[in-house]
């Protein structure tokens, strides 16, 4: 991340330059304003601004449920093939994700603004919305994954360690120190 010590030096680092290169200055609260897809817009930002050090994540980790033809992924029959799913998928050809089915590992509901907790956004109990037909039963399985997993319970044998670091010095601070320089 950005420092005083690399700057110093020349060291390239993640920080302002990275996320104005992208997105323009910030506003006057510091805030950059033309972030899409909240923070996947800043991961794009960095893997962009530092590709020797960064890759993109595949997109199977960057599905947003709210853009139907983002990969025109979703949940599919169980009797599909990959080469099935891969078929009826958009939007990756000329990308590092071309020839490979988009298969969700992870899937961003950041279009629910003003729903406090996706599973509990109500277009759940709509049947006809897309976003329902699409992805409310892997919803339902996660939401009581989750609550199986939060309410199991607890064993006697269950353990809390403590450590506690001392002295903590941070990369930058290590390079500077570490770092000879001219007289």
């Amino acid at each position: 991340m950005d420092s005083a010590a690399y700057r110093n030096d020349g060291v390239p680092t993640l920080g302002p330059a990275a996320f104005s290169a992208m997105f323009g200055p910030p506003g006057e609260d510091g805030h950059y304003r033309n972030v899409k897809l909240g923070d996947q817009g800043y991961w794009w930002a960095i893997v962009s601004h530092r590709p020797d050090i960064f890759r993109p994540l595949g997109y199977d980790w960057e599905v947003s449920s709210c853009l139907l033809d983002m990969y025109y992924t979703g949940l599919g029959h169980d009797e599909a093939t990959e080469d099935d799913e891969l078929a009826s998928q958009v939007h990756t050809e000329h990308t590092p994700q071309e020839g490979q089915a988009v298969l969700p590992k992870m899937l961003h509901f950041n279009c629910l603004d003003g729903t406090p907790h996706y599973y509990e956004w109500e277009g759940w109990s709509d049947p006809e919305n897309s976003l329902t037909r699409r992805w409310k039963s892997a919803v339902d399985y996660h939401v009581g994954f989750k609550w199986l997993w939060l309410n199991h319970a607890q064993s006697n044998d269950t353990k809390i360690t403590l450590e506690t670091v001392r002295d903590v010095r941070f990369a930058d601070e290590r390079y500077a120190s570490d770092t000879v320089r001219p007289v």
